[in-house]
């Protein structure tokens, strides 16, 4: 008996069942292989069962090789032309969406986004955390956009104190303190006018020296052309402080003001709410118009009878609703550039305080507790036009409705819109009670539910959407697979979801861990997303205008990968991957820009788009270019380093982005409010940029720098100087150039300090001289032709008051500080580009002074690079 029980359990031992286990493709759900009951449970429960399809696990075989696992009919690209110019041809067949590759078989890559840290920003107004690929946190990460900011922000800082003339009151005070300085000269305009002296050309930034290789900012000389434009400045500085006024005005007796800016009931409803239908639904599908027109008849009922409008009742918000509607529709008129005859009544209606009633309205009532179906569709509808609008609502890094976004998103929970909407083995309840509004009697559970889908999908598009163009975090952290081609739901937000899940992994890869982000991953997932919108394309063919936007929202997060990847490169001296990444880079800027051209000088282009939904493609067209401006300076800093380029190369590309600059601003810098505010830095920094063939704009930015560097260690016993300056912090790379430079004994090596800094500081340079950026010559010709020289070019022109009064008053204020500025006649001619000043680095490093000033040498600089009219344009 003593051998029977070892036997027996060695026995059981050898007998173990191994059951294989396999593992759903579609939801990841494994089971063993005597229960392959499909659809599995998951796929069920998501109604998603006809993709369920079991494989066996490959958790513990060895890696397939990456070429025999892929289908046929998917080209493998190499990584380093996965990104090639031109854009590689379709990967993936119209039939279906496969990976292209299984992510675990690939060796992971990881780069860090925040290579100095997250860009946080505190004002007096507010404190940002900016997104990973906004302007500022890009112009953050890389080193080379840094120290050009820094060096501009000082050179305006440094030229405006000795400038800017001091008035006494500010013509328009609705504008921000940062109009201050182009505002003060506002109040002479209409004197000048009244005695007719027009005799002054516009002021522009020229080179009559013929010393620079860039293009020059021209202005025609014609008299009459003088007189169209000599206040055009004036007339959008006024309308956006028109625009600052409205949106801050409150109102004492709310609803007599709401009353009398009510839109007349038949031009509503026969001329804006058919208009609305047809032109504007489809892009904030979030309503049943049938049982809106409702809603909206029953308000403008109760005004005329009543002549009230209940708060109790939620007649405000409908009420919202009406403005914001019309507000909208004006927008689409106004911005579609067709005659506006037809809708002159609606184009002239005065709408000038929709937007104050609507956040007053909106925003007294207790819509941080609570929330009704009403409100939160006019809470959406406002962030809509915050979106489309030409003020500043989203701000110029396009995330400051992310309190907005937020509240939206609380009030989705609260109501009950959320995932639960499309899984249809959760259950739902609804008990509508008799006062709720809508109505039971025209709105039933079905048609609750139906809606309910199309607002989830619409704010969850939102939510991803904000992800893919400046990097944000989704706040709508669940994603589920999902197929909305099989709803029969008309709504474009609905079918796009089956490419959320992707989003969403983007966005966890991203935001998760930034400083440690698998690039392999990002791609593949990346590629993923571009082949499965142009799968789903079939089923969205009617609504060119929003797979317009998300192409180039795919485009826009192109190239804030690359940026991000390249920088990394550098910093990590990896010299080959670098220069790959650069080429990448560079590629898909000038497809982008060509676009961009193609948007606005090709006459066919626009033709697949309702012109009526321009007001809303404007806008990612506006980021997608502004992005442009933002990484073309990144090309020309580093040029020095290319040796295979001549100084041709770094003209041409000198000359594009006086090309696409010109674009960016003319297209959208007289109507939008935050394109317009950019445009005065822009112009300093194309003017840094923009060297003659002898001088290196990097060179000239080091040099400044080490200079500025040294008079703060100068001044490091003054409080409040100590107070004012952050350049260690802001340039920590230069400041380690010029600690090593002070270390240095002998002047003459100091002098190499571009040697230093290739070497020893950001050793990657060193690197760089066998390397031959393409940069596509032929293509960049297009740009070089000025498409404005018979019109007016805003990012050429200078506004003509400020500057014809800047010469007057220039001597006056000169001899005051006790500055030796060139003897020009101002009055007649702009100050040359290179007025003859001379600066060596021998004079930076021990601090020189400029006469009794008490300011840097540096300011030397600033007058031989710029202008005072450079300045006098800052704001």
């Amino acid at each position: 008996m003593s051998n029977v029980y070892p036997t027996e359990y060695n026995s059981q031992n050898s007998k173990k069942r191994n059951r294989p286990t396999v593992v759903c493709t579609n939801c990841k759900k494994r089971k063993s292989k005597c229960d392959r009951g499909r659809p599995c449970s998951t796929c069920a429960r998501l109604g998603d069962g006809d993709r369920c399809i079991y494989v066996s696990d490959t958790g513990s075989e060895s890696p397939v090789p990456m070429n025999q696992f892929m289908p046929k009919r998917v080209k493998v690209l190499k990584p380093s032309n996965r990104h090639a110019f031109p854009r590689s041809p379709d990967m993936v067949s119209n039939t279906s969406m496969q990976l292209i590759t299984p992510i675990h078989h690939q060796e992971p890559e990881f780069i860090n986004l925040i290579p100095n840290g997250f860009y946080i920003e505190t004002k007096r107004s507010a404190v940002t955390l900016f997104s990973l690929f906004t302007d500022s946190s890009m112009e953050h990460r890389d080193p080379y956009l840094k120290a050009m900011l820094t060096f501009r922000e000082i050179a305006i800082k440094r030229t405006m104190e000795k400038l800017k003339l001091k008035y006494s009151a500010i013509t328009n005070p609705s504008l921000p303190v940062s109009f201050e300085t182009l505002s003060a000269f506002d109040d002479v305009n209409d004197k000048i006018a009244k005695k007719g002296s027009f005799s002054h050309e516009l002021g522009a930034i020229s080179d009559p020296t013929g010393t620079s290789n860039g293009p020059p900012f021209i202005m025609g000389n014609h008299s009459t052309f003088f007189a169209k434009h000599q206040m055009t400045h004036k007339a959008i500085f006024e309308r956006f402080a028109q625009y600052r006024k409205n949106d801050n005005t409150k109102f004492n007796d709310l609803e007599t003001v709401a009353k009398t800016h009510i839109p007349p009931r038949r031009l509503f409803f026969d001329r804006i709410l058919p208009f609305f239908e047809m032109n504007i639904l489809d892009m904030i599908p979030i309503f049943n118009m049938r049982i809106l027109t409702n809603e909206l008849d029953i308000l403008y009922t109760r005004v005329e009878t009543e002549s009230t409008i209940s708060l109790k009742q939620f007649d405000h918000v409908v009420y919202c609703i009406i403005l914001l509607m019309t507000r909208l529709t004006q927008l689409s008129i106004e911005f579609s550039k067709v005659n506006h005859d037809s809708y002159k009544d609606i184009v002239t209606l005065d709408s000038s305080k929709y937007i104050a009633i609507v956040n007053q309205y909106l925003f007294q009532m207790k819509t941080l507790r609570k929330c009704t179906l009403l409100q939160l569709q006019s809470l959406i509808l406002l962030r809509f036009y915050h979106w489309c609008a030409p003020e500043d609502g989203d701000g110029q890094e396009a995330q400051q409705n992310q309190v907005l976004m937020g509240t939206i998103i609380a009030s989705c929970k609260e109501v009950g819109i959320n995932w639960t909407c499309f899984m249809e083995n959760e259950g739902r309840f609804f008990r509508i009670a008799k006062a709720t509004r809508p109505n039971l009697e025209f709105m039933d559970v079905a048609e609750y539910e139906r809606i309910f889908k199309m607002i989830w999908a619409y704010v969850l598009f939102w939510d991803r959407k904000m992800c893919l163009i400046n990097g944000q975090e989704c706040l709508i952290g669940k994603s589920f697979p999902f197929k909305g081609t099989k709803l029969e739901l008309d709504s474009w937000f609905v079918k796009i979801i089956e490419l959320d899940n992707l989003i969403m992994k983007i966005n966890d890869l991203c935001n998760d861990l930034p400083s440690h982000v698998d690039l392999i991953k990002m791609e593949v997932l990346k590629d993923e997303l571009e082949n499965g919108f142009k799968v789903l394309q079939k089923y969205l063919q009617d609504k060119n205008h929003l797979n317009f936007e998300f192409q180039w929202m795919l485009d826009l997060f192109s190239l804030a990968i690359l940026h991000a990847k390249m920088i990394f490169y550098e910093y990590d001296t990896n010299f080959m991957k670098f220069h790959s990444s650069m080429q990448q880079l560079w590629d898909q800027l000038i497809y982008v820009a060509q676009r961009c051209y193609g948007l606005f000088y090709n006459d066919t282009s626009n033709d697949i788009l309702n012109p009526f939904t321009k007001f809303y493609t404007n806008r990612i067209v506006e980021i997608v270019a502004n992005k442009l401006c933002v990484l073309t300076p990144t090309f020309i800093l580093r040029m020095k380093r290319l040796k295979q380029l001549d100084v041709s190369a770094r003209n041409l590309i000198v000359k594009f982005l006086y090309g696409i600059s010109s674009i960016y601003f003319n297209e959208f810098g007289f109507e939008y409010y935050r394109c317009f505010k950019k445009m005065f830095t822009a112009k300093i920094s194309y003017k840094l940029l923009n060297r003659p063939a002898d001088k290196d704009a990097w060179e000239i930015i080091l040099e400044f720098l080490i200079t500025e560097l040294e008079y703060n260690k100068e001044n490091e016993n003054d409080s409040d100087y100590r107070k004012r300056t952050q350049l260690p912090d802001l340039a920590p790379l230069v400041n380690k150039l010029a600690t090593v430079l002070d270390q240095m004994p002998n002047k003459e090596d100091r002098a190499n300090f571009m040697d230093v800094w290739d070497s020893t500081i950001y050793p990657i340079g060193q690197y760089d001289s066998e390397f031959k950026l393409n940069i596509h010559e032929d293509i960049l010709e297009q740009f070089v032709i000025d498409k404005y020289t018979n019109s007016f070019n805003i990012f050429a022109s200078f506004y003509d008051d400020a500057s014809s009064q800047l010469a007057e008053s220039t001597e006056e204020v000169t001899t005051r500080l006790g500055m030796n500025l060139p003897s020009q006649q101002l009055n007649g001619t702009p100050m040359s580009m290179s007025s003859g000043y001379t600066w060596s680095l021998d004079q930076s490093i021990s601090g020189g002074i400029n006469g009794d000033s008490l300011e840097p040498g540096n300011f030397e600089l600033l007058q031989e690079i710029f202008e005072p009219m450079d300045f006098i344009s800052f704001f």
